[in-house]
């Protein structure tokens, strides 16, 4: 059946009442089922109706076919209840006779497909028909009230829904009061979806669906520690939402709890357990990856430049490791002006996360202050000395076996995987959300280092997470940084992109940077 045509929250049923009703309640040979269909169809539809006793994976009670049955601007009205068999098999029987107590639950066919949702056929008299159909009747008024029970209201000539030949319509209404004083159960909430991360930090979908019967309000939504996620507004009965869960731990330890719900549901699981383990930063010593030479490709804005075997690091420079050595230049008095102001830079959302808010000064300063921890010999020199102090533009010292920032056609060349490259647009891949964090999926903030894949030569975050700074000039005085960040589209992230350049002086949440030693050390 065409979607168009699919069930709009159908969820009441009439029974004909021909007397007085009972003090007891009773369930009744006959009922009236009024529907709607999506979609404002006019024409015929074969219908028919089967009962469970739950309303998912149930036992299928009782089956009737209707028939054909005619449909007006998506309404549509039919009697059932006595013409039945028992399941699916041959033996006769009606509904009344097959009810087993609060658990039934009534689906309707059309054209052979059973709709969704299954309404509750609850064991009273009557229940109430669609809220499409109340909308044209002024003599039935349905009233859920706040604590929670069905009022039916009755006055002046309700013909339309009831047959009173002997004119007792108060005291009906005085026993429908009774019968339907029962625990308001429209919002059902129920929460499923695979939350368990494992040592995968990324994304996860939680599932919230309402299988009650009318609106479901989500209000807010809390997690514990390592994870986020942001979402409220209403379901629809019947209706699901997909929430984006993000999994960031900032320490190698297990991050497990629950996910709680606050809606207005009045039954079901708000809760959910979610599970994963945080991933252990790299060294501190920065792994580094040997890049055999070559030169880069006609579709580079570099094109035919060469690069000289060099090698580069595998993750981007951490927030725990830029703290380690700016720890121990400040505690050896090593001169070095690597504290910055207060707590505005530079920073890091953890310590396996990238260090961000570095000036391009901040880091050549920071290279020469590992380089000398590490016994090397400092690259970058200011008045014949060891670049330590202010904001100057240094001389390269080619020959030093220190740290330094990668050339900007080193860096393109490591991006598109050396001599290993497939001809990725993003740095090891196509697909963007393999290799990247980038505005679509990075949740607004910056992830930890190597938690996408890697690229041909095992380097990883060379597209998107934070921008880096290369060691070269751009446009006469301003630095090159390359890679897209988590705050940019996916256009900007591939390997090719370059139109990016700013003053050496300049920091942002957005820039970091990776490290760089020449192929001789």
């Amino acid at each position: 059946m065409c979607a168009s045509f699919l069930f709009r929250n159908f969820l009441r049923v009439l029974c004909i009442i021909t007397a007085i009703l009972p003090a007891v309640a009773q369930v009744p040979q006959l009922l009236e089922y009024d529907g709607f269909l999506s979609g404002n169809f006019t024409g015929n539809r074969t219908l028919g109706v089967r009962l469970y006793n739950a309303s998912k994976n149930g036992t299928l009670l009782y089956k009737e076919t209707i028939g054909t049955v005619k449909v007006t601007n998506g309404e549509f009205y039919f009697q059932y209840g006595e013409n039945g068999t028992l399941g699916n098999g041959t033996t006769p029987t009606s509904i009344s006779a097959t009810l087993t107590g609060s658990q039934n639950w009534l689906a309707v066919t059309v054209n052979g497909t059973e709709q969704t949702p299954r309404a509750p056929l609850l064991s009273v008299p009557f229940a109430l028909r669609s809220a499409d159909a109340q909308k044209t009747d002024k003599d039935l008024r349905q009233i859920v009230d706040g604590v929670g029970k069905l009022v039916v209201a009755f006055g002046g000539n309700a013909s339309n829904l009831l047959s009173d030949p002997i004119g007792t319509i108060a005291t009906m209404e005085k026993t429908a009061k009774v019968l339907l004083d029962v625990p308001k159960r429209f919002r059902v909430i129920a929460l499923s979806g695979n939350l368990s991360f494992g040592n995968s930090i990324g994304t996860r979908q939680l599932i919230i669906s309402n299988t009650g019967f009318d609106r479901l309000t989500v209000s807010d939504i809390s997690y514990p520690a390592g994870y986020s996620g942001a979402w409220s507004g209403t379901i629809a009965a019947g209706a699901t939402q997909n929430v984006t869960v993000t999994f960031t731990p900032t320490a190698a330890v297990a991050y497990s709890g629950n996910i709680t719900i606050a809606s207005d549901a009045t039954s079901g699981g708000g809760v959910i357990a979610v599970s994963g383990s945080g991933v252990k930063p790299p060294p501190s010593n920065s792994v580094m990856v040997a890049v055999a030479g070559g030169t880069l490709p006609q579709s580079s804005g570099l094109a035919g430049q060469n690069v000289a075997s060099f090698q580069i690091g595998k993750y981007e420079v951490t927030w725990e490791e830029w703290k380690s050595v700016r720890d121990w230049a400040v505690t050896n008095n090593k001169g070095y002006d690597l504290v910055g102001v207060g707590d505005t830079y530079p920073s890091g959302s953890g310590d396996n996360f990238p260090v961000t808010t570095v000036s391009w000064c901040d880091v050549v300063k920071w290279c020469n202050a590992k380089s000398e921890k590490q016994g090397l010999t400092p690259v970058y020199t200011a008045n014949g000395t060891t670049y330590k102090t202010g904001q100057v533009v240094p001389i390269v010292n080619a020959s030093a076996n220190g740290y330094r920032l990668p050339s900007e056609k080193e860096w393109e060349w490591a991006a598109r995987g050396g001599v290993s490259r497939q001809g990725y647009i993003y740095s090891g891949s196509n697909d963007v959300n393999a290799v990247a964090w980038y505005d679509s999926n990075s949740s607004g903030r910056t992830k930890a280092v190597g938690t996408t894949a890697a690229n041909e030569l095992a380097i990883y975050d060379m597209s998107g997470n934070v921008w880096e700074w290369c060691e070269d000039f751009a446009y006469t005085s301003y630095r090159r940084i390359r890679g897209g960040s988590w705050g940019n589209g996916a256009g900007v992230c591939t390997v090719g992109y370059r139109d990016s350049a700013y003053k050496p002086v300049y920091r942002d949440i957005y820039i970091g940077f990776r490290l760089a030693r020449s192929s001789v050390n």
